[in-house]
C-alpha cells in the first residue's frame, strides 16, 4: 500500500493481521530456544513480496520479455558471485566446482522454468487486473440486483 500508493481497506489490514498470527502460531515463538532457521520463512514472504511489487510496478513500463531479461541477468551475476571467490587456479578444485555448478544448473533451470511462467502470469495478471476490475464489479451489481428484484 505505501509503495504503490493504493487504498487498502479495513477488511484486508486484518486479513494480513490473521495471517501474520498464524505464522506467529506456526513458528511458535517463545515457546522453544529461538532457531536461526526459522527466519527463513520470513525473509522468503518479504522477498516475494518485494518482487510482486516490483514487477507491479515494472509491468506498467515493460513488457514480460524485458522483466525476464532483467530477471535472467540479475540471476546470472548472483550466481558468477561464487566464482569471483577462487583465489587460485587449481585444475582439480575447478572440476570440483564446475561438477557443483552443473549440478546447481539444473536446479536452477527448473527454478527459471518455474519463474519465468509464474513472471508472465503475474506480469499479465496486473496488467488486467486494472482494466477488468471495473468490468467485474459492474457485473456483480447487475447480478445483484437482478437477484434483488426476482425476489
Amino acid at each position: 500500500a505505501v509503495f504503490l500508493q493504493e487504498k487498502v481497506s479495513l477488511k484486508i489490514w486484518i486479513a494480513i493481521f490473521i495471517g501474520f498470527l498464524g505464522v506467529l502460531i506456526i513458528m511458535r515463538p517463545g515457546l522453544s530456544i529461538f532457531n536461526p532457521y526459522s527466519i527463513i520463512p520470513l525473509f522468503g514472504a518479504f522477498f516475494l513480496g518485494l518482487y510482486q511489487i516490483v514487477t507491479r510496478k515494472t509491468s506498467m513500463f515493460d513488457s514480460n520479455e524485458t522483466m525476464l531479461f532483467y530477471n535472467g541477468v540479475i540471476g546470472f551475476i548472483i550466481m558468477l558471485n561464487s566464482v569471483t571467490l577462487i583465489e587460485n587456479f587449481d585444475l582439480t578444485m575447478m572440476q570440483d566446482l564446475l561438477k557443483q555448478m552443473s549440478g546447481g544448473m539444473k536446479v536452477a533451470l527448473y527454478t527459471t522454468l518455474t519463474g519465468l511462467i509464474t513472471s508472465i502470469l503475474l506480469s499479465t495478471q496486473y496488467k488486467y487486473l486494472e482494466e477488468k476490475i471495473y468490468d467485474i464489479v459492474c457485473i456483480t451489481n447487475e447480478n445483484i440486483e437482478l437477484y434483488l428484484k426476482n425476489d
